[in-house]
């Protein structure tokens, strides 16, 4: 789905409010009804896709949660990084500091695998909250035997440019994971 056409449509159904709007004012307000009905409809957006974007739902969620877990396994910061929001943060800090968390850990290790389990979602606003069980095995450098870490992790999503991203990551491991 296109989103020029939807947004034309939005900008026509605004002004045609502010027209409509314009016509019921009191005889009184006849400048004031004037100067709204040759204001402009909408403000300028950055990127309209921002602004106008298509429903958040389980296929968009289950996607992005399924490029995450396949960017970790592989160690590819790139592809995970793009994951993220520009202003993505986590419990440590920016994404500048997510980067380096994932940059030390896949330098560290040789094989890692993510499995979420029992997720679930709900959407807040223009956000969609994401909590999960996750099962994380890393194997480190030079080691035969993998480690386990389980535990909760949550992710804040938004769209960014049109396209759902991760906005805040938290994990907690488990007691006996630590």
């Amino acid at each position: 789905m296109t989103t020029a056409p939807v947004a034309a449509e939005v900008a026509a159904t605004l002004a045609a409010d502010s027209a409509v709007a314009a016509t019921d004012a009191p005889e009184a307000d006849t400048a004031a009804a004037s100067n709204a009905a040759s204001a402009p409809a909408l403000q300028t957006v950055a990127d309209p896709l921002d602004a106008i974007s298509e429903p958040i739902d389980d296929q968009s969620v289950q996607a992005l949660l399924a490029q995450f877990r396949g960017a970790y396994s592989r160690g590819d910061l790139i592809e995970l990084m793009a994951l993220f929001t520009q202003d993505a943060r986590n419990r440590v800090g920016n994404s500048g500091r997510i980067a380096d968390e994932y940059r030390s850990l896949f330098a560290s290790s040789q094989a890692r695998s993510l499995s979420l389990i029992d997720v679930n979602w709900w959407q807040k606003a223009e956000a969609v909250a994401v909590v999960a069980r996750f099962n994380a095995e890393v194997t480190p450098l030079g080691k035969h035997r993998m480690r386990r870490t389980l535990g909760d992790i949550w992710f804040d999503l938004r769209r960014e440019h049109g396209e759902l991203r991760i906005a805040d990551i938290r994990h907690q491991p488990a007691a006996a994971s630590r």
